[in-house]
């Protein structure tokens, strides 16, 4: 990873690469370790119109593995809506880090909607090879930092909303990858994990947080960034 490590501190100055330094790191360690020299990789969201090539995740990527790196962004479709320009079972590996939670659509009367969430889904599985890897990274709704900002009076999230700033309309916990699996019978055969991104990750809490929703949390719901991963 020191490669990656030496991308990242030389691009710091960028902001998603500043604000972002954890999360990029871990997934690219995630991604090491499921991927191989030459698979053909299809990457969700992995950079957009307003990024140069500096910024490009393909520099990151490539840095851990010699792979056949691909990219859709919102500069060339609407990943809600849009279908994949790929034949059926082209990837070995189809990933997307830090994108799933853009992908509700608004409907009528600001009405939250589902659908573009399951067109990524369905897309992805149309384009993963038989016994290829899905792997999707985003912030986690059901974790201490999100449920601190809810003992606070503030939305379930990890990220700010302010009124000055946007902000994800929702941020995604374990319970709403399960509903995408059930909704769509597809990347039934998954695991779920969450790793820690943030310095501060309220953990202190976690005793509070327990007794309030009266279990123990799950792995999955132990830090900030929630991993699914699911063979195919």
């Amino acid at each position: 990873m020191n490669k990656v490590k030496q991308i990242l501190d030389k691009n710091s100055h960028l902001h998603y690469f500043s604000n972002g330094y954890n999360r990029i790191l871990n997934s690219t360690i995630e991604f090491d370790k499921i991927s191989k020299v030459g698979d053909k990789v299809l990457d969700v969201g992995g950079t957009y119109e307003k990024h140069n090539k500096q910024q490009s995740f393909e520099l990151i990527f490539k840095a851990v593995k010699d792979i056949d790196y691909h990219c859709v962004n919102r500069g060339m479709l609407d990943m809600r809506k849009d279908m994949l320009n790929y034949e059926d079972e082209t990837f070995d590996i189809v990933m997307s880090h830090e994108s799933i939670e853009h992908f509700w659509l608004m409907k009528e009367a600001g009405m939250v909607d589902w659908s573009g969430m399951i067109n990524f889904w369905k897309e992805s599985f149309r384009v993963l090879k038989k016994n290829g890897m899905f792997l999707v990274s985003t912030r986690n709704r059901m974790c201490p930092v999100a449920i601190e900002k809810l003992r606070r009076g503030k939305p379930l999230m990890c990220s700010q909303l302010k009124v000055d700033q946007s902000s994800h309309i929702q941020e995604m916990g374990p319970i709403d990858f399960i509903e995408l699996v059930d909704a769509t019978k597809l990347f039934t055969n998954y695991g779920m994990y969450s790793i820690k991104s943030r310095d501060n990750d309220f953990h202190h809490r976690i005793p509070q947080i327990e007794a309030f929703i009266e279990r123990k949390l799950l792995q999955e719901e132990l830090y900030d960034t929630i991993y699914f991963k699911s063979k195919k």
